[in-house]
């Protein structure tokens, strides 16, 4: 038992020096050949805006919009985070990435499930933050492989130290498309309800948060019929409701919004 014992002890002590040199020596690669050419400056993000063409109306003096012109990716009218009401920040987060306000650009919980559901599984998506999603935007780097996910993790780590978590939740909202042609939050915000982004009432902020995750399915303009299991009819209106109920259950569940 005791011959065992020791070459167990010792097995075990060689595994830990064989795992704590390769951590050094991954490290080092990580410090001294990956982070480098990982910086992200902000302004690499290109965000196309729509132009607006004004006349003057000669009968009442006032000036109107004639026109509204835009290319592919480019509907899109840029907000402040201060015009941005609180509770769709809220939606976002809660739905998106509930513990953004506190990790450093990765939610290591949410990455080590992922991990576990690519080996599992071989599904390499799923536990980015908003932090990655912004800079997958931004870089363009979409490989759906491990090393893509290595850097990604990385980046975010780098990025969340000179960009603060209300400048990274503007760039998400002003970047991402929320269907029929929206670009960017303010552009949804008057499509969908005919409003500036600061006037969305918190039912009307989680049901614009719900497109994001599948435009074309939870965009509640289209008009697309699918066929359930048990023969009824569902459209992307009927799914953007059930998610936006989704969402404002995890806004309870966090406490962003009480029951009443």
């Amino acid at each position: 038992f005791w011959k065992l014992f020791l070459l167990l002890f010792t097995l075990g002590c060689i595994g830990l020096l064989t795992l704590y040199l390769f951590f050094n020596i991954f490290m080092t690669y990580v410090n001294t050949s990956l982070i480098p050419t990982l910086g992200v400056d902000v302004e690499e993000l290109t965000m196309n805006e729509a132009s607006t063409i004004w006349y003057m109306d000669d009968s009442s003096g006032e000036w109107r919009v004639l026109d509204t012109l835009f290319a592919a990716e480019g509907n899109r009218k840029i907000v402040e985070y201060d015009d941005i009401p609180d509770h769709l920040i809220d939606a976002l987060v809660a739905i998106e990435d509930k513990r953004f306000w506190e990790h450093k650009g990765v939610d290591w919980e949410g990455t080590a499930a992922a991990f576990y559901k690519t080996f599992a599984t071989g599904n390499t998506r799923g536990g980015s933050t908003i932090t990655q999603q912004v800079l997958r935007n931004i870089t363009k780097d979409n490989d759906v492989t491990v090393k893509r996910k290595i850097r990604e993790i990385f980046r975010a780590l780098e990025f969340e130290k000179t960009t603060s978590k209300e400048e990274i939740l503007t760039l998400y909202l002003n970047y991402v498309y929320f269907g029929s042609g929206c670009d960017g939050i303010q552009t949804a915000a008057e499509k969908y309800f005919g409003k500036d982004v600061s006037e969305l009432s918190l039912a009307e902020s989680a049901a614009i948060i719900a497109i994001t995750n599948n435009p074309s399915l939870y965009d509640p303009f289209l008009d697309t019929e699918f066929v359930q299991e048990d023969g009824s009819i569902k459209t992307p209106r009927d799914f953007n409701k059930r998610r936006q109920e989704v969402i404002l259950n995890r806004m309870l569940g966090l406490g962003y919004i009480t029951e009443e």
